[in-house]
């Protein structure tokens, strides 16, 4: 019988609400793709010289000024997916379960795929492709979150790892 401080450290109520916001993202994402239209002066920046991040924080910072309240809301959530498959992917190694830190880091691996090609999608012409490998990248994500849920449903089965 597991005690409650090793109860604590499992990621299990993280993933829920990881998937209600991939869910939510999921959304927003269509709203914004079929309804909102990005001016071209936000990926037709000058890069000569400029560092991709550089060029990431200006069209985050005119998006949250000036974008549409569903690309706001895409680009929030998006942050917010980010940050939490880092809190999943600590809570995973915390709790020294290896199906849960085998599937938490491939998650956050989709996870920040799915964001890179978001701000590429923004900063660099809005191509096709980027928007695909978003999409791709959300599949990925809740596939490996849903199957790291679903497989710790009993936690006695795998046992701890030993370091």
């Amino acid at each position: 019988m597991a005690n409650y401080g090793e109860r604590s450290s499992q990621p299990r109520p993280l993933v829920l609400v990881m998937l209600v916001l991939l869910i939510l993202q999921f959304m927003s994402g269509m709203v914004t793709n079929l309804y909102v239209q990005i001016p071209d002066s936000v990926s037709n920046q000058p890069t000569q010289g400029r560092e991709f991040y550089a060029v990431w924080g200006s069209a985050l910072r005119w998006t949250l000024a000036h974008g549409s309240l569903f690309l706001r809301l895409h680009v929030i959530l998006g942050v917010l997916l980010l940050l939490l498959s880092l809190v999943i992917m600590g809570s995973a190694i915390a709790s020294r379960r290896g199906v849960w830190v085998l599937y938490s880091i491939l998650g956050w691996l989709m996870t920040t795929g799915a964001a890179i090609n978001g701000m590429f999608f923004l900063s660099y012409g809005q191509h096709n492709l980027n928007s695909l490998i978003m999409s791709f990248a959300f599949i990925g994500a809740s596939a490996f979150y849903v199957i790291g849920y679903c497989v710790t449903r009993q936690t006695n089965r795998y046992p701890r790892w030993r370091y």
